[in-house]
């Protein structure tokens, strides 16, 4: 699961002022729905989408189609690409994206098989991220750097190299670069 943005100018969008109500709900929930993964590349089936919806499961592909190419579903596979997903979370300002969530990407596209037509898409359409053109060309690990706060008089001053994990079985002797708990921001912030 990935927390999404959501992008409140979905609302004067032409392609979605034309979408009717279910149409809209099905679209909002394929963009913002617990199933997402960072590359809007996805499993989620019907029954899913009905349940959590609550629209009947015989209009879904229908309403799948009028979705289409934003938002595309390959019923064989369950799965479901929000096409421009990664532009509208971490693409807002320039045409890079952070370390960790090159690292996010790679892990989701190793989720789905290499070779499914949403992957070569994806691949296509961001391929100035530098994603490997296969995915199992991708790296174990990453190099990467991490600023933040540490400890002593120089704290928080210049780049701590680190490496990345993308293999968990690979994590003896490995500095990773953490957040704090969500719980803990919460604290420092009252």
């Amino acid at each position: 699961m990935s927390i999404v943005d959501f992008n409140t100018s979905i609302w004067s969008n032409p392609w979605f002022r034309k979408l009717e109500c279910d149409e809209r709900l099905l679209c909002l929930y394929l963009k913002t729905n617990n199933h997402m993964l960072h590359t809007g590349l996805y499993p989620v089936d019907i029954d899913t989408m009905s349940f959590d919806t609550k629209l009947p499961a015989d209009i879904i592909n229908d309403l799948l189609k009028k979705l289409h190419p934003e938002i595309q579903y390959d019923p064989k596979n369950a799965l479901v690409l929000v096409v421009n997903h990664v532009k509208e979370q971490f693409l807002k300002k320039d045409d890079h994206v952070s370390p960790k969530i090159l690292i996010a990407l790679q892990k989701a596209l190793r989720a789905v098989p290499a070779e499914h037509p949403f992957v070569v898409e994806f691949q296509k359409k961001y391929n100035a991220l530098g994603i490997p053109d296969t995915v199992s060309a991708l790296p174990d690990t990453l190099s990467g750097y991490c600023t933040g706060k540490g400890k002593g008089k120089d704290s928080g001053k210049g780049e701590e190299k680190v490496k990345y994990i993308l293999n968990p079985k690979e994590t003896e002797d490995i500095t990773e670069c953490k957040s704090p708990p969500w719980d803990e921001i919460g604290r420092k912030g009252r």
